[in-house]
């Protein structure tokens, strides 16, 4: 699929994990429109931890920490009883460094154990798509929801294929769940 493979931008030697998925910038439908990542996120699963019991706030008090957050967003619970810590940014390298440090600083206060995958959203041939990092496995699978709540398997399946290709370490394809209720 080589119109796909125009799609990513390889980089050695990376240093951390969220790293990594810069191999996908510059995402383009075509040759005229490039496709900023319009978001990424943080699942956390909530503990008894103050962190969780004053979430809002210790979110807030993360973000002033870190250079270049514009702006950020808490779903304090959803259906399933995980948290979310969401963020925008126009430049997919700034985002990717927000993501990449808000996780650090959650990691150094022991709650590592309770992130659960850092996402990333972005529009490929004019569908919602998104690039999930599982924190327990340290890999990447993507998932491209379709109405009705169904997947486009195949896009699915020869993007996990690049992202392996490109030395991004990939999640096993039974590992590559749904995440249908995403808040952004």
């Amino acid at each position: 699929m080589s119109f796909l493979s125009s799609f990513f931008k390889s980089k050695k030697n990376d240093a951390h994990i969220l790293q990594s998925i810069l191999r996908i910038e510059n995402i383009q439908i075509n040759q005229n429109n490039n496709l900023p990542v319009l978001s990424s996120a943080i699942l956390l699963s909530p503990s008894d931890d103050a962190f969780f019991n004053t979430f809002s706030v210790s979110v807030n008090q993360i973000a002033r920490k870190i250079p270049n957050i514009s702006k950020v967003n808490v779903i304090e619970t959803d259906d399933h009883g995980t948290k979310w810590v969401i963020f925008s940014s126009r430049s997919f390298e700034n985002l990717i460094s927000i993501t990449d440090e808000f996780s650090k600083i959650i990691a150094a206060q022991d709650l590592g154990d309770r992130m659960i995958a850092a996402i990333f959203k972005s529009n490929l041939t004019e569908q919602k798509c998104y690039w999930i990092c599982n924190y327990r496995s340290s890999k990447f699978y993507p998932f491209v929801p379709q109405e009705n709540q169904t997947r486009n398997s195949e896009l699915e399946m020869t993007l996990g294929h690049t992202l392996s290709k490109l030395g991004i370490p990939v999640e096993p394809h039974e590992k590559w769940y749904a995440i249908w209720d995403a808040p952004f």
